[in-house]
This record gives structure tokens, C-alpha cells and sequence, in this order.
């Protein structure tokens, strides 16, 4: 088959701009992020919207791969860690997924181009934490053990007074909690079907 691009010019690459990891396509997605999921345009946006923009923009980059691993822990019948604790103290997160998909340097890029400073929308981002600290922090360092020994690890955060739950056990093979006001959550072999 030959090229119906002529010799010397070059080749238009276009990414998803869902998915794409280019920096004009981070910006890009970036941009239609504040105009279509937080519904500004940047004559009005705050420095909050546009934090969560960016933070679905990487969001969508995390769901692809995450997708991508439940899809081959499902063909492979892999096990997984189940992981319930009422606390969870992983810190900010965003800053952190940017680093661990290794677009850190394209999306301050990105971001730059559009007139604004990574490490402002960075700052937006409150403390995820739920608890007080010690049990907290561990399970944090427990998932982090978990994933870096590629073990396939589900955590679960009550977000909500433990008071308030009305839990229920039954032990038939896998795992099931019901959360009064809640979806019910099964825990067990990968993937979770109730």
C-alpha cells in the first residue's frame, strides 16, 4: 500500500482527547473540561474550577488504565486484596497521579499555556483524609505495599459516622456489607458483582 502523504511533509498525528497524554491534547481536554463538565469559560472560572478540570482531565487518563487492569484481572481470574477500614489518610491526590502516570511535565505544560501555574490548581485540592491518623496512615501504606508488590488491592473508606451504619454480615463464599442509606458493596474475587 503506498502513502498518500507526499515525501517531506509530515505525518498529522490526532489523540483522543480523552485519553491522549500529547501536551496540545492535555490542553485541549483540559480547556473542554472547564467549558463542559464545570460549565465556565475562563473569563469567569475560579481558580476551584479550574482545579477540578484538570482533575477530571486526569481522571479519565486514570480510568483507562484502570479499566485496562480490572479487564485483565477479570480474564485471568485474578484474586484481590479487599481492603475495609474506616479510615484512609492518602494525602492529596492529583499531584500524585500525575507523577505516577508520568505526565507531571506535559500538564504543567499544558497548563501553562493557558496562563495559569500547576502548583496554584495543585494547592486547591483539600485533604482527602477520613479519621485521625495512625489506623489512617497505615492503611494508606498498606495499599501502597499492596500495588508495588503488584498485588490487585480494593480499598473501601466509610464516609460517614460509624453510628449511623447499620451493617449486616453474611458469609456465603464472598463477603457482602449493606451500608444503611448505601449501595450494597460485595467484596470477594475480582471483579465485584452483588
Amino acid at each position: 500500500m503506498t502513502s498518500l502523504i507526499p515525501p517531506g511533509c509530515p505525518a498529522v498525528l490526532t489523540e483522543d482527547d480523552r485519553t491522549g497524554t500529547s501536551i496540545e491534547t492535555l490542553r485541549r481536554a483540559f480547556m473542554d473540561n472547564l467549558f463542559f463538565i464545570q460549565g465556565r469559560f475562563p473569563e469567569v472560572a475560579t481558580k476551584n474550577d479550574y482545579y477540578l478540570a484538570l482533575a477530571y482531565t486526569v481522571r479519565d487518563r486514570l480510568l483507562l488504565r484502570w479499566l485496562n487492569s480490572a479487564k485483565t484481572y477479570r480474564d485471568q481470574e485474578s484474586r484481590t486484596v479487599c481492603y475495609l477500614s474506616a479510615e484512609f489518610l492518602l494525602g492529596p491526590h492529583l499531584g500524585n497521579n500525575l507523577v505516577n502516570l508520568g505526565l507531571y511535565e506535559a500538564v504543567e505544560e499544558a497548563v501553562r499555556q493557558t496562563g495559569l501555574n500547576l502548583e496554584e490548581l495543585l494547592n486547591q485540592e483539600e485533604e482527602p483524609g477520613l479519621g485521625n491518623g495512625g489506623l489512617g496512615r497505615l492503611a494508606a501504606c498498606y495499599m501502597d505495599s499492596l500495588a508495588r508488590w503488584k498485588f490487585p488491592p480494593l480499598a473501601t473508606a466509610f464516609a460517614t459516622n460509624m453510628a449511623s451504619l447499620t451493617k449486616k454480615f453474611a458469609m456465603v463464599g464472598k463477603l457482602r456489607l449493606r451500608i444503611s442509606g448505601y449501595a450494597t458493596a460485595t467484596l470477594g474475587k475480582f471483579p465485584v458483582q452483588s
